[in-house]
């Protein structure tokens, strides 16, 4: 069956609803012509459906001269330049279709508000179904009242669509170019250490030693129990020397505890596992989704399957708020984000009253974090952890300094922490198989990211796979003793 709009048969394609029938023919091609391109037909006979606005808008082509008998001798008559003939608008047009048809691609009008629309250039050559943008400007000089009779319906329709002036396009168009341009220029892109030390609260490494005057007292004790531990005392249950050959004659390796044997004969499993898969995936050149499932993952998994108070989260996703970023001058840092967070869930503060504060904030800062990802915002993260497996040292540390001083940040806008300092927090940063911990101190005017000593454990060894389960473990013991009283007296006042 026809369409009595178009023209087209309705049977083999899709058709639009007919528009009122007081509009003219005009008017209707035109209406067609911002409709969604119609999908290819099912049958052979119609290889190219589309409105007639369209078909108008493909340049003709010229059949080849059939060989006769006549004819076959004759020598091809050269091809004058189409161009001679054309005036200036229609040599407008048939450039701007020649630079579409080559790119593939037709991005439509913003003011419209559509999504650009990508083609493959092979489609769009064999098939010709280009629905070109509509250029309000050009659209309204060449069809607007001037070159249509004042009688026409067309015109009179034309009139009452304030879109196609050329004083709201312009406009519009202004308009969003500036909000790009504006948010473009908003951000800096930190690469490198010294970005960090121009921020406006700059971020400083440093060498951690236990006999700096200048180190907070929270974290005094902490040092040294994670340097015993990183000597390799009290690591390995006792109840697993004798199945670890290295440290059969290291009775001070080991620490007594109370866990079943088969509880600790499955972690055992699990470490050798974890190991094996990290020397595999280094020889394989797996990148760091895959480092993540079978090492980082495993390990953080084992360490804190006890602790009831920890939940270790994925959260290579999770984008710091704008507006806790760090700036240089008046611009925002670019996002930067880490790998792993472990959180504490404080497990004196209700979740009524949780909600309660939450509820309190701006809309885009209800978190306890510097992110609105929905497994950071109710739980503190107490750890930051962040992955390298190609990557350097360096862009671990513009990693971490971001993330770190967007914390900052956002401690600093709840009102119940003014004035109060902000509690140390460690860091940790693996680089392929090595383990490093960092502990961030503020300095008031500065941040100080101070590297602890040595190496807190690697993959390569069963033993140092121990060692960094102990230090997992201090330092979750670390939250509860001392993060938990900090995250509810100085960030909440919930004592």
């Amino acid at each position: 069956m026809l369409c009595a709009s178009s023209g087209c048969d309705s049977s083999s394609i899709w058709c639009p609803s007919t528009p009122p029938p007081t509009f003219n023919s005009a008017v209707i091609n035109g209406w067609l012509a911002d409709q969604p391109v119609s999908p290819r037909p099912p049958h052979s006979d119609r290889k190219h459906a589309y409105s007639p606005f369209l078909q108008a808008l493909q340049p003709k082509r010229c059949q080849p001269l059939q060989p006769t008998h006549a004819n076959i001798n004759r020598c091809l008559p050269r091809r004058k330049d189409n161009t001679e003939q054309l005036s200036p608008n229609r040599k407008a047009q048939g450039s701007e279709h020649d630079v579409l048809l080559d790119e593939g691609y037709v991005e439509e009008n913003d003011v419209l508000g559509d999504i650009a629309t990508t083609l493959k250039p092979s489609r769009v050559r064999k098939c010709g179904l280009i629905q070109r943008p509509l250029d309000l400007a050009a659209f309204s000089a060449t069809y607007g009242p001037d070159s249509i009779a004042s009688s026409s319906l067309y015109t009179n329709a034309l009139a009452h669509y304030p879109v196609l002036h050329l004083s709201n396009t312009n406009s519009s168009s202004s308009s969003i170019q500036s909000g790009k341009s504006k948010s473009k220029r908003a951000m800096s892109l930190a690469k490198t250490y010294s970005d960090l030390q121009l921020l406006n609260k700059p971020v400083k490494y440093g060498v951690m030693d236990v006999e700096r005057d200048d180190l907070p007292e929270d974290i005094r004790v902490l040092i040294e129990d994670l340097q015993t531990l990183c000597e390799n005392v009290g690591i390995i249950p006792s109840k697993m020397q004798d199945r670890i050959a290295s440290a059969k004659k290291r009775s001070y390796w080991t620490y007594e505890t109370g866990r079943d044997e088969i509880d600790l004969m499955i972690e055992l499993d699990m470490i050798r596992r974890v190991q094996a898969a990290a020397v595999s995936l280094s020889s394989t050149g797996d990148h760091e989704p895959q480092w993540y499932c079978s090492v980082q993952w495993p390990l953080l998994d084992v360490a804190f399957r006890h602790m009831s108070h920890i939940e270790p989260k994925q959260i290579s996703h999770a984008l710091p708020i704008k507006e806790c970023l760090p700036q240089t001058g008046e611009r925002y840092s670019e996002s930067r984000l880490v790998d792993f967070a472990i959180n504490l869930i404080p497990q004196s503060v209700s979740d009524d009253s949780l909600s309660e504060w939450l509820r309190s904030q701006p809309k885009n800062l209800r978190t306890v974090n510097q992110s609105l990802y929905a497994p950071l915002c109710r739980h503190p993260t107490m750890i930051s952890i962040e992955v390298e497996v190609n990557g350097t040292e360096e862009e671990a540390w513009v990693q971490i300094g971001i993330w770190l001083s967007a914390w900052h940040e956002r401690v600093g806008q709840i009102g119940a922490n003014q004035g109060h300092w902000v509690i140390t927090l460690p860091v940790i940063i693996v680089l392929n198989h090595y383990w490093y911990l960092y502990l961030v101190v503020d300095k008031g005017l500065y941040i100080e990211i101070l590297q602890f000593t040595e190496s807190i454990g690697d993959t390569l060894s069963l033993v140092k796979v121990y060692r960094i389960l102990a230090v997992l473990r201090r330092l979750g013991e670390w939250g509860l003793e001392t993060f938990e009283p900090w995250f509810k007296a100085k960030l909440f006042d919930l004592l």
